[in-house]
């Protein structure tokens, strides 16, 4: 990069602090810069530990599911944070001076999320440590790279103290900055129907596919702010869904449900859309959606997108993100050798989510579950609610 293109990359840094521009540009370039898979920094509280805000960029910036996977089933789990916490200042984590190949080899993290989606090493850092916040940069070099290397570290020291001072305006500008921003940022990603609404039905977020659909009136409606059905039958069953969910239940309550599943009629077609409602629990989920327990709703209508979303296939039969990702590479023609390769993982990873596959869709055999998993878009026949 010539020193031209520096300056504007850092200028782009402090143009995305002041709020002129989005993040993303900025951090594209820090990872266009040093050859990363993405850039990401990540903003908590110190006072109640929530997620205030994830800054993307490079390829891992445009994957959004990979986002919200991390959220609701990988954050728990990831190896690297407690290493990353213990630095000071001036400190970096290099996890592969942490984590051998044989931990790789073997960790959930790594071969269901991190890998799969093309990431593998990251170099990590602190940005701010004080008594309000926390804030980490992360810098993820892809499958099949090496890490960072002295000099490179190096490079990225003098970017770290730019990204310093960008945070400090950033966070002063935003005194106010509301975990619903985060929530906002990304449902929008998302490229099908969805919201996040109360246990009244009080709509809170829509991306603009949701809204889309709430202006056809095909189907689901917005009466006063509250989500609803254009069918009498379905919008009783919208409100019980979501009461099934018990979204302020105590944590260890045994009435309990994380998902339910309903099938809402179109009014001028002989069809349906999927409804899928996910209790997003602040204890959960990082408290990344604010501090009030909401319902995730996720709709999918086959008449318009007939191609199965991993998202989609999770939510139906109760998978994994990385057994979702399997049953359509699979539907997709590919034998369990060729997922391996191309997710980067073992083979035996791959037949040991294949046989999770057969036991939680009823099959015994890969033609049977490829039919299963390819009818599931045909919402007039598929009945298997979940819950």
């Amino acid at each position: 990069m010539q020193a031209s293109q520096y300056d504007q990359m850092i200028a782009q840094i402090y143009t995305a602090a002041s709020g002129k521009i989005d993040w993303m540009p900025a951090l594209d370039a820090v990872s266009d810069h040093l050859d990363l898979w993405g850039t990401q920094i990540i903003g908590i509280s110190k006072k109640n530990g929530s997620l205030l805000f994830s800054l993307e960029g490079g390829i891992g910036s445009r994957k959004p599911e990979m986002v919200l996977d991390y959220l609701r089933h990988y954050h728990s789990i990831n190896p690297r944070v407690p290493p990353s916490l213990k630095l000071d200042m001036e400190g970096w984590m290099h996890c592969h001076e942490h984590f051998d190949d044989h931990f790789v080899a073997t960790s959930p993290f790594y071969q269901e999320f991190l890998i799969p989606h093309g990431a593998r090493y990251m170099t990590g850092t602190k940005l701010m440590d004080n008594n309000e916040y926390l804030v980490l940069m992360g810098a993820i070099r892809a499958v099949g790279k090496t890490p960072l290397n002295v000099e490179e570290i190096e490079v990225l020291g003098q970017i770290k103290q730019h990204l310093i001072k960008a945070m400090d305006i950033h966070l002063h500008l935003r005194t106010t900055y509301a975990e619903a921003d985060l929530a906002k940022y990304l449902i929008n990603q998302l490229r099908y129907p969805v919201l996040l609404v109360d246990d009244t039905r009080g709509i809170w977020l829509r991306n603009q596919a949701a809204n889309a659909m709430l202006q056809e009136t095909e189907c689901i409606i917005e009466r006063d702010g509250l989500l609803g059905c254009i069918d009498a039958t379905d919008d009783k069953s919208l409100m019980l869904a979501i009461r099934q969910l018990n979204l302020h239940d105590k944590p260890d309550q045994d009435t309990q449900s994380d998902k339910v599943f309903l099938r809402l009629q179109k009014r001028h077609q002989n069809s349906f859309v999927g409804a899928y409602f996910m209790a997003v629990r602040p204890q959960k989920v990082m408290g990344a959606f604010g501090a009030t327990p909401l319902a995730l709703v996720l709709l999918h209508d086959p008449t318009v997108n007939s191609n199965l979303d991993p998202f989609i296939v999770a939510e139906t039969f109760d998978l994994t993100p990385a057994e979702a990702r399997v049953a359509v590479q699979m539907v997709n023609g590919q034998t369990a050798d060729e997922i391996a390769e191309k997710s980067g993982v073992s083979v035996n990873t791959v037949k040991s989510q294949i046989k999770s596959l057969f036991q939680k869709t009823g099959t015994t055999r890969q033609a049977e579950l490829v039919s299963v998993i390819h009818r599931m878009p045909e919402l007039d026949s598929f009945t298997k609610p979940y819950q």
